[in-house]
Protein backbone atom coordinates (compact mmCIF):
# COMPACT_ATOMS: atom_id res chain seq x y z
CA UNK A 1 0.00 0.00 0.00
CA UNK A 2 1.33 3.43 -0.95
CA UNK A 3 1.74 5.58 2.19
CA UNK A 4 -0.17 8.85 2.45
CA UNK A 5 1.65 12.05 1.60
CA UNK A 6 2.99 14.15 4.46
CA UNK A 7 1.54 17.64 4.92
CA UNK A 8 4.70 19.39 3.75
CA UNK A 9 4.66 17.30 0.57
CA UNK A 10 1.07 18.33 -0.19
CA UNK A 11 1.97 22.00 0.32
CA UNK A 12 5.00 21.74 -1.98
CA UNK A 13 3.00 19.97 -4.70
CA UNK A 14 0.29 22.65 -4.65
CA UNK A 15 2.87 25.44 -4.94
CA UNK A 16 4.86 23.72 -7.68
CA UNK A 17 1.99 22.85 -10.02
CA UNK A 18 0.98 26.51 -10.08
CA UNK A 19 4.36 27.50 -11.56
CA UNK A 20 6.42 26.52 -14.59
CA UNK A 21 9.65 26.50 -12.57
CA UNK A 22 10.12 25.67 -8.93
CA UNK A 23 12.77 24.66 -6.39
CA UNK A 24 12.31 21.95 -3.78
CA UNK A 25 14.83 22.77 -1.08
CA UNK A 26 13.86 19.84 1.11
CA UNK A 27 16.14 18.22 3.64
CA UNK A 28 17.40 14.74 2.89
CA UNK A 29 14.99 12.18 4.25
CA UNK A 30 11.86 14.31 3.87
CA UNK A 31 10.62 12.57 0.72
CA UNK A 32 11.45 15.11 -1.98
CA UNK A 33 11.68 12.41 -4.68
CA UNK A 34 8.14 11.28 -3.88
CA UNK A 35 7.04 14.93 -3.92
CA UNK A 36 8.53 15.44 -7.37
CA UNK A 37 6.89 12.27 -8.66
CA UNK A 38 3.50 13.58 -7.57
CA UNK A 39 4.22 16.83 -9.43
CA UNK A 40 5.07 14.82 -12.54
CA UNK A 41 1.91 12.73 -12.22
CA UNK A 42 -0.12 15.94 -12.11
CA UNK A 43 1.38 17.08 -15.43
CA UNK A 44 1.03 13.63 -16.98
CA UNK A 45 -2.62 13.34 -15.96
CA UNK A 46 -3.38 16.84 -17.28
CA UNK A 47 -1.89 15.91 -20.65
CA UNK A 48 -3.23 12.37 -20.77
CA UNK A 49 0.26 10.91 -21.32
CA UNK A 50 3.76 10.65 -19.91
CA UNK A 51 5.50 13.81 -21.07
CA UNK A 52 9.10 13.44 -22.10
CA UNK A 53 11.02 14.17 -18.90
CA UNK A 54 14.77 14.48 -18.42
CA UNK A 55 15.99 13.84 -14.87
CA UNK A 56 19.66 14.57 -14.14
CA UNK A 57 20.84 13.03 -10.88
CA UNK A 58 24.02 11.81 -9.14
CA UNK A 59 25.21 8.35 -10.20
CA UNK A 60 24.39 6.75 -6.86
CA UNK A 61 20.69 7.75 -7.07
CA UNK A 62 20.01 6.55 -10.62
CA UNK A 63 18.54 3.26 -9.45
CA UNK A 64 16.76 4.97 -6.58
CA UNK A 65 14.73 7.07 -9.01
CA UNK A 66 13.76 3.98 -10.98
CA UNK A 67 12.77 2.17 -7.76
CA UNK A 68 10.75 5.14 -6.47
CA UNK A 69 8.87 5.45 -9.78
CA UNK A 70 7.99 1.76 -9.58
CA UNK A 71 6.96 2.06 -5.92
CA UNK A 72 4.83 5.20 -6.07
CA UNK A 73 3.41 5.30 -9.61
CA UNK A 74 1.84 3.10 -12.26
CA UNK A 75 4.02 4.47 -15.04
CA UNK A 76 4.83 1.53 -17.40
CA UNK A 77 8.42 0.31 -17.16
CA UNK A 78 8.88 0.84 -20.92
CA UNK A 79 8.40 4.56 -20.28
CA UNK A 80 11.28 4.74 -17.77
CA UNK A 81 14.83 4.70 -19.13
CA UNK A 82 17.99 4.77 -17.00
CA UNK A 83 20.81 5.58 -19.40
CA UNK A 84 23.89 3.38 -19.09
CA UNK A 85 27.25 2.84 -20.75
CA UNK A 86 29.60 5.31 -22.39
CA UNK A 87 28.70 8.86 -23.32
CA UNK A 88 28.06 7.83 -26.92
CA UNK A 89 25.88 4.93 -25.79
CA UNK A 90 23.83 7.19 -23.52
CA UNK A 91 23.34 9.65 -26.36
CA UNK A 92 22.10 6.87 -28.64
CA UNK A 93 19.72 5.59 -25.94
CA UNK A 94 18.30 9.07 -25.34
CA UNK A 95 17.50 9.59 -29.01
CA UNK A 96 15.43 6.40 -29.06
CA UNK A 97 13.61 6.99 -25.77
CA UNK A 98 10.14 8.20 -24.96
CA UNK A 99 8.86 9.02 -21.49
CA UNK A 100 11.21 9.48 -18.56
CA UNK A 101 14.97 9.53 -19.15
CA UNK A 102 17.21 9.39 -16.06
CA UNK A 103 20.88 10.19 -16.54
CA UNK A 104 23.72 11.02 -14.17
CA UNK A 105 25.72 14.24 -14.23
CA UNK A 106 28.86 12.60 -15.66
CA UNK A 107 27.75 12.83 -19.28
CA UNK A 108 27.64 16.61 -18.94
CA UNK A 109 31.18 16.69 -17.52
CA UNK A 110 32.83 15.43 -20.70
CA UNK A 111 33.77 17.11 -23.93
CA UNK A 112 31.00 15.20 -25.68
CA UNK A 113 28.64 17.76 -24.19
CA UNK A 114 30.32 20.69 -25.93
CA UNK A 115 29.80 19.15 -29.35
CA UNK A 116 26.60 18.68 -31.31
CA UNK A 117 25.79 15.02 -30.38
CA UNK A 118 24.55 15.57 -26.82
CA UNK A 119 22.63 18.75 -27.59
CA UNK A 120 21.13 17.13 -30.69
CA UNK A 121 20.14 14.06 -28.67
CA UNK A 122 18.29 16.24 -26.20
CA UNK A 123 16.58 18.09 -29.06
CA UNK A 124 15.51 14.76 -30.57
CA UNK A 125 14.24 13.56 -27.19
CA UNK A 126 12.50 16.94 -26.83
CA UNK A 127 11.85 17.05 -23.06
CA UNK A 128 8.87 19.01 -21.82
CA UNK A 129 10.12 18.71 -18.24
CA UNK A 130 13.68 19.17 -16.94
CA UNK A 131 14.66 18.15 -13.40
CA UNK A 132 17.99 18.60 -11.63
CA UNK A 133 18.27 16.39 -8.55
CA UNK A 134 20.93 17.64 -6.10
CA UNK A 135 21.03 20.83 -8.15
CA UNK A 136 23.97 22.22 -6.19
CA UNK A 137 26.05 20.03 -8.50
CA UNK A 138 25.92 22.92 -11.02
CA UNK A 139 26.97 25.65 -8.57
CA UNK A 140 30.28 26.25 -10.40
CA UNK A 141 29.56 28.54 -13.35
CA UNK A 142 32.89 27.78 -15.05
CA UNK A 143 32.65 23.97 -14.93
CA UNK A 144 31.99 22.02 -18.11
CA UNK A 145 29.11 20.23 -16.39
CA UNK A 146 27.32 23.49 -15.57
CA UNK A 147 27.89 25.00 -19.00
CA UNK A 148 26.49 21.94 -20.76
CA UNK A 149 23.42 21.71 -18.54
CA UNK A 150 22.71 25.41 -19.01
CA UNK A 151 22.89 24.82 -22.77
CA UNK A 152 20.23 22.16 -22.44
CA UNK A 153 18.01 24.54 -20.49
CA UNK A 154 18.57 27.31 -23.04
CA UNK A 155 17.74 24.97 -25.92
CA UNK A 156 14.42 24.12 -24.28
CA UNK A 157 13.49 27.81 -24.34
CA UNK A 158 10.68 29.22 -22.25
CA UNK A 159 8.28 26.32 -22.82
CA UNK A 160 7.83 23.35 -20.51
CA UNK A 161 8.63 22.94 -16.85
CA UNK A 162 11.89 23.11 -14.90
CA UNK A 163 12.54 21.93 -11.37
CA UNK A 164 15.56 21.84 -9.10
CA UNK A 165 15.89 19.75 -5.96
CA UNK A 166 18.44 19.98 -3.17
CA UNK A 167 18.67 19.67 0.59
CA UNK A 168 21.87 21.74 0.50
CA UNK A 169 21.51 24.42 -2.20
CA UNK A 170 24.19 26.54 -0.48
CA UNK A 171 27.29 24.49 0.30
CA UNK A 172 30.10 27.07 -0.04
CA UNK A 173 28.58 30.56 -0.15
CA UNK A 174 25.63 32.47 -1.56
CA UNK A 175 27.11 32.42 -5.07
CA UNK A 176 26.02 28.77 -5.24
CA UNK A 177 22.47 29.93 -5.92
CA UNK A 178 23.21 31.84 -9.12
CA UNK A 179 23.57 29.01 -11.64
CA UNK A 180 20.82 26.93 -10.06
CA UNK A 181 18.32 29.72 -10.63
CA UNK A 182 19.81 30.57 -14.03
CA UNK A 183 18.94 27.01 -15.06
CA UNK A 184 15.53 27.33 -13.44
CA UNK A 185 14.24 30.59 -14.92
CA UNK A 186 16.79 31.90 -17.44
CA UNK A 187 17.82 34.82 -15.27
CA UNK A 188 14.45 36.10 -14.02
CA UNK A 189 15.61 35.78 -10.40
CA UNK A 190 19.24 36.90 -10.53
CA UNK A 191 19.77 38.12 -14.09
CA UNK A 192 21.89 36.71 -16.90
CA UNK A 193 25.15 38.39 -15.97
CA UNK A 194 27.11 36.72 -13.18
CA UNK A 195 29.41 39.73 -12.72
CA UNK A 196 26.42 41.97 -12.07
CA UNK A 197 25.01 39.44 -9.59
CA UNK A 198 28.35 39.17 -7.83
CA UNK A 199 28.85 42.92 -7.63
CA UNK A 200 25.32 43.37 -6.30
CA UNK A 201 25.70 40.98 -3.38
CA UNK A 202 29.47 40.78 -2.77
CA UNK A 203 32.55 42.96 -2.63
CA UNK A 204 36.18 42.09 -3.38
CA UNK A 205 38.48 42.41 -0.37
CA UNK A 206 41.66 41.81 -2.35
CA UNK A 207 44.20 44.61 -1.91
CA UNK A 208 45.58 43.96 -5.39
CA UNK A 209 44.07 44.65 -8.77
CA UNK A 210 43.40 42.20 -11.61
CA UNK A 211 46.61 41.78 -13.57
CA UNK A 212 48.86 42.43 -10.59
CA UNK A 213 51.29 39.69 -9.69
CA UNK A 214 49.81 37.42 -7.06
CA UNK A 215 46.31 38.82 -7.52
CA UNK A 216 43.62 36.57 -6.11
CA UNK A 217 40.04 37.85 -5.68
CA UNK A 218 38.44 37.50 -2.27
CA UNK A 219 34.71 38.00 -2.60
CA UNK A 220 32.91 38.69 0.67
CA UNK A 221 29.12 38.87 1.10
CA UNK A 222 27.74 42.35 1.66
CA UNK A 223 25.98 42.96 4.95
CA UNK A 224 22.38 41.82 5.07
CA UNK A 225 22.29 39.97 1.77
CA UNK A 226 20.87 36.81 3.34
CA UNK A 227 17.47 38.47 3.72
CA UNK A 228 17.62 39.96 0.22
CA UNK A 229 18.45 36.59 -1.33
CA UNK A 230 15.70 34.92 0.66
CA UNK A 231 13.19 37.47 -0.64
CA UNK A 232 14.36 36.75 -4.19
CA UNK A 233 14.08 32.96 -4.07
CA UNK A 234 11.12 32.44 -1.73
CA UNK A 235 8.35 33.03 -4.35
CA UNK A 236 9.55 30.07 -6.41
CA UNK A 237 10.91 27.70 -3.79
CA UNK A 238 9.72 25.60 -0.87
CA UNK A 239 12.00 24.95 2.09
CA UNK A 240 11.56 21.94 4.35
CA UNK A 241 13.66 21.07 7.39
CA UNK A 242 13.12 17.56 8.67
CA UNK A 243 13.06 18.67 12.30
CA UNK A 244 9.95 20.70 11.50
CA UNK A 245 7.97 18.25 9.40
CA UNK A 246 8.88 14.79 10.68
CA UNK A 247 8.27 13.30 14.08
CA UNK A 248 11.97 12.65 14.47
CA UNK A 249 13.74 11.84 17.72
CA UNK A 250 16.20 14.39 19.13
CA UNK A 251 19.50 14.72 17.27
CA UNK A 252 22.32 14.85 19.81
CA UNK A 253 25.76 16.11 18.75
CA UNK A 254 28.74 15.32 20.93
CA UNK A 255 32.27 16.57 20.33
CA UNK A 256 35.01 14.22 21.51
CA UNK A 257 38.28 16.16 21.91
CA UNK A 258 41.61 14.34 21.90
CA UNK A 259 45.18 15.61 22.26
CA UNK A 260 47.85 14.70 19.72
CA UNK A 261 50.50 12.33 21.06
CA UNK A 262 54.19 13.38 20.97
CA UNK A 263 54.83 11.77 17.57
CA UNK A 264 51.80 13.44 16.06
CA UNK A 265 52.67 16.80 17.63
CA UNK A 266 56.18 16.79 16.18
CA UNK A 267 55.00 15.87 12.68
CA UNK A 268 52.17 18.35 12.88
CA UNK A 269 54.40 21.25 13.95
CA UNK A 270 56.98 20.42 11.27
CA UNK A 271 54.37 20.52 8.52
CA UNK A 272 52.71 23.59 9.99
CA UNK A 273 56.05 25.41 10.18
CA UNK A 274 56.81 24.47 6.59
CA UNK A 275 53.35 25.75 5.60
CA UNK A 276 53.97 29.11 7.30
CA UNK A 277 57.36 29.36 5.61
CA UNK A 278 55.68 28.93 2.24
CA UNK A 279 53.18 31.65 3.04
CA UNK A 280 55.91 34.12 4.05
CA UNK A 281 57.80 33.28 0.87
CA UNK A 282 54.65 34.04 -1.14
CA UNK A 283 54.57 30.51 -2.55
CA UNK A 284 51.39 29.31 -0.88
CA UNK A 285 49.28 28.98 -4.00
CA UNK A 286 45.98 27.15 -3.64
CA UNK A 287 47.30 23.71 -4.63
CA UNK A 288 50.20 23.90 -2.17
CA UNK A 289 47.95 25.21 0.60
CA UNK A 290 45.42 22.43 0.13
CA UNK A 291 48.17 19.80 0.10
CA UNK A 292 49.55 21.14 3.38
CA UNK A 293 46.10 21.10 4.97
CA UNK A 294 45.60 17.54 3.73
CA UNK A 295 48.90 16.47 5.31
CA UNK A 296 47.93 18.08 8.62
CA UNK A 297 44.64 16.17 8.54
CA UNK A 298 46.49 12.94 7.85
CA UNK A 299 48.72 13.43 10.87
CA UNK A 300 45.61 13.79 13.04
CA UNK A 301 44.38 10.46 11.69
CA UNK A 302 47.67 8.63 12.24
CA UNK A 303 49.31 8.40 8.83
CA UNK A 304 51.23 10.49 6.33
CA UNK A 305 51.53 10.17 2.59
CA UNK A 306 55.17 10.69 1.59
CA UNK A 307 56.51 12.41 -1.51
CA UNK A 308 57.19 9.04 -3.19
CA UNK A 309 53.58 8.00 -2.68
CA UNK A 310 54.27 5.58 0.17
CA UNK A 311 52.23 5.67 3.38
CA UNK A 312 53.80 5.92 6.84
CA UNK A 313 51.53 5.01 9.75
CA UNK A 314 51.83 5.77 13.47
CA UNK A 315 49.62 5.71 16.54
CA UNK A 316 46.80 8.24 16.67
CA UNK A 317 44.99 9.32 19.81
CA UNK A 318 41.77 9.10 17.83
CA UNK A 319 41.88 5.29 17.96
CA UNK A 320 41.57 4.93 21.76
CA UNK A 321 38.69 7.42 21.66
CA UNK A 322 37.03 5.46 18.86
CA UNK A 323 37.45 2.17 20.72
CA UNK A 324 35.90 3.61 23.87
CA UNK A 325 32.90 4.81 21.90
CA UNK A 326 32.49 1.49 20.09
CA UNK A 327 32.79 -0.43 23.36
CA UNK A 328 29.94 1.59 24.86
CA UNK A 329 27.73 1.81 21.77
CA UNK A 330 27.89 -1.46 19.84
CA UNK A 331 26.20 -3.70 22.45
CA UNK A 332 23.03 -1.65 21.98
CA UNK A 333 23.35 0.17 18.65
CA UNK A 334 24.41 -0.24 15.07
CA UNK A 335 27.10 2.39 14.46
CA UNK A 336 28.22 4.17 11.28
CA UNK A 337 31.83 5.37 11.33
CA UNK A 338 32.46 8.03 8.69
CA UNK A 339 35.87 8.85 7.27
CA UNK A 340 37.25 10.64 4.21
CA UNK A 341 40.63 8.86 3.92
CA UNK A 342 41.28 5.39 2.50
CA UNK A 343 43.97 4.74 5.09
CA UNK A 344 41.43 5.45 7.84
CA UNK A 345 39.21 2.65 6.57
CA UNK A 346 42.00 0.16 7.27
CA UNK A 347 42.78 1.66 10.68
CA UNK A 348 39.14 1.63 11.79
CA UNK A 349 38.67 -1.90 10.51
CA UNK A 350 41.72 -3.10 12.48
CA UNK A 351 40.32 -1.43 15.60
CA UNK A 352 37.04 -3.30 15.16
CA UNK A 353 38.89 -6.58 14.60
CA UNK A 354 40.98 -6.10 17.72
CA UNK A 355 37.77 -5.66 19.71
CA UNK A 356 36.01 -8.60 18.10
CA UNK A 357 33.33 -6.34 16.60
CA UNK A 358 31.63 -7.67 13.48
CA UNK A 359 31.73 -4.91 10.87
CA UNK A 360 31.58 -4.16 7.16
CA UNK A 361 32.86 -1.47 4.81
CA UNK A 362 31.14 0.59 2.09
CA UNK A 363 33.45 3.04 0.34
CA UNK A 364 34.60 4.01 -3.12
CA UNK A 365 37.09 1.13 -3.01
CA UNK A 366 34.35 -1.43 -3.72
CA UNK A 367 32.35 -2.09 -6.83
CA UNK A 368 28.63 -1.31 -6.84
CA UNK A 369 27.53 -4.91 -6.15
CA UNK A 370 29.93 -5.51 -3.27
CA UNK A 371 29.09 -2.15 -1.75
CA UNK A 372 25.35 -2.83 -1.93
CA UNK A 373 25.81 -6.30 -0.40
CA UNK A 374 27.79 -4.80 2.48
CA UNK A 375 25.13 -2.16 3.10
CA UNK A 376 22.41 -4.81 3.16
CA UNK A 377 24.42 -6.88 5.60
CA UNK A 378 24.80 -3.93 7.95
CA UNK A 379 21.08 -3.22 7.77
CA UNK A 380 19.79 -6.76 8.17
CA UNK A 381 22.40 -8.84 9.99
CA UNK A 382 22.03 -8.31 13.77
CA UNK A 383 25.62 -9.51 14.30
CA UNK A 384 27.06 -6.73 12.09
CA UNK A 385 27.41 -3.78 14.45
CA UNK A 386 29.60 -1.29 12.56
CA UNK A 387 29.57 0.16 9.06
CA UNK A 388 32.73 1.99 7.98
CA UNK A 389 31.59 4.43 5.32
CA UNK A 390 32.77 7.15 2.98
CA UNK A 391 30.49 10.21 2.66
CA UNK A 392 31.51 10.54 -0.99
CA UNK A 393 30.57 6.94 -1.80
CA UNK A 394 27.41 6.30 0.22
CA UNK A 395 26.35 9.76 1.35
CA UNK A 396 23.44 9.99 -1.11
CA UNK A 397 20.34 7.89 -1.69
CA UNK A 398 21.02 5.29 1.02
CA UNK A 399 18.66 4.55 3.91
CA UNK A 400 20.45 3.45 7.09
CA UNK A 401 17.83 4.19 9.75
CA UNK A 402 18.70 0.94 11.53
CA UNK A 403 21.56 2.93 13.04
CA UNK A 404 20.99 5.48 15.78
CA UNK A 405 24.68 6.43 16.19
CA UNK A 406 27.31 7.85 13.87
CA UNK A 407 30.95 8.66 14.56
CA UNK A 408 32.97 11.06 12.42
CA UNK A 409 36.59 9.92 12.52
CA UNK A 410 37.75 12.37 9.83
CA UNK A 411 36.05 14.97 7.68
CA UNK A 412 36.59 17.56 4.94
CA UNK A 413 35.28 21.05 4.25
CA UNK A 414 32.23 19.85 2.31
CA UNK A 415 28.92 20.81 3.88
CA UNK A 416 27.23 18.80 1.14
CA UNK A 417 28.91 15.54 2.14
CA UNK A 418 28.37 16.26 5.82
CA UNK A 419 24.65 16.91 5.44
CA UNK A 420 24.11 14.04 3.04
CA UNK A 421 25.92 11.57 5.28
CA UNK A 422 23.97 12.70 8.35
CA UNK A 423 20.74 12.13 6.46
CA UNK A 424 21.51 8.44 5.99
CA UNK A 425 20.37 7.61 9.53
CA UNK A 426 18.48 10.76 10.51
CA UNK A 427 15.42 10.77 8.28
CA UNK A 428 11.91 9.38 8.03
CA UNK A 429 12.09 6.01 9.80
CA UNK A 430 14.41 7.24 12.55
CA UNK A 431 11.42 7.59 14.85
CA UNK A 432 12.01 3.95 15.79
CA UNK A 433 14.81 5.27 18.02
CA UNK A 434 14.52 7.41 21.15
CA UNK A 435 17.36 9.60 19.90
CA UNK A 436 20.01 9.76 17.18
CA UNK A 437 23.53 10.67 18.27
CA UNK A 438 26.45 12.01 16.29
CA UNK A 439 29.98 11.95 17.73
CA UNK A 440 32.80 14.02 16.19
CA UNK A 441 36.30 12.94 17.20
CA UNK A 442 38.39 16.11 17.00
CA UNK A 443 42.13 16.58 17.49
CA UNK A 444 42.25 19.71 19.66
CA UNK A 445 43.93 22.89 18.42
CA UNK A 446 44.50 21.47 14.94
CA UNK A 447 43.08 21.77 11.45
CA UNK A 448 40.53 19.21 12.64
CA UNK A 449 38.91 21.86 14.80
CA UNK A 450 39.04 24.45 12.02
CA UNK A 451 37.27 22.14 9.57
CA UNK A 452 34.66 21.19 12.16
CA UNK A 453 33.88 24.86 12.85
CA UNK A 454 33.98 25.80 9.16
CA UNK A 455 31.31 23.24 8.29
CA UNK A 456 29.13 24.50 11.14
CA UNK A 457 29.53 28.08 9.89
CA UNK A 458 28.50 27.06 6.38
CA UNK A 459 25.44 25.39 7.84
CA UNK A 460 24.44 28.59 9.60
CA UNK A 461 25.00 30.62 6.40
CA UNK A 462 22.86 28.27 4.35
CA UNK A 463 20.06 28.35 6.92
CA UNK A 464 20.01 32.17 6.91
CA UNK A 465 19.60 32.34 3.14
CA UNK A 466 16.76 29.83 3.21
CA UNK A 467 15.00 31.85 5.88
CA UNK A 468 15.60 29.51 8.79
CA UNK A 469 16.56 30.75 12.25
CA UNK A 470 20.13 29.49 12.84
CA UNK A 471 19.46 29.35 16.57
CA UNK A 472 17.14 26.41 15.89
CA UNK A 473 19.91 24.23 14.46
Amino acid sequence: MIPELWTHQKVAIKLAIERTNFALFHDMGTGKTRTMLEILLHHYNNNGRVLNTLIVTPLITLQNWEAEIKKYTKIPSNKVHVLKGSGAEKIAQMQKSEGIVIVNYDIFSTRVGTNAPLLNAVKVFDPQILILDESHRIKNLTSLRTKNILKISEAMGIRGFRYIMSGTPVTNNQMDLYTQFLFLDHGKTFGNNFAVFRNTYFYNMSTKRPGDRGYFPLWIPKKGIEQKLYEKISPKSHVVKKQECLDLPPLIRKKVDVELNPTQKKLYQDIKKDFITYIKDKAAIASIAMTKILRLQQVCSGFLKMEDGSIETFDSTKIPALKELLEDLTPFSKVIVWSVFHEDFKTISKACESMGIDHTIATGLQGATEKQDNLERFRKDPKCRVLIGSPQAIGIGINLVESDCSIWYSRNFSLEYDDQAMARNYRGGSEQHQKVTRFDIIAKNTVDSLIYEAVLDKKILSEKILGIDPDSI
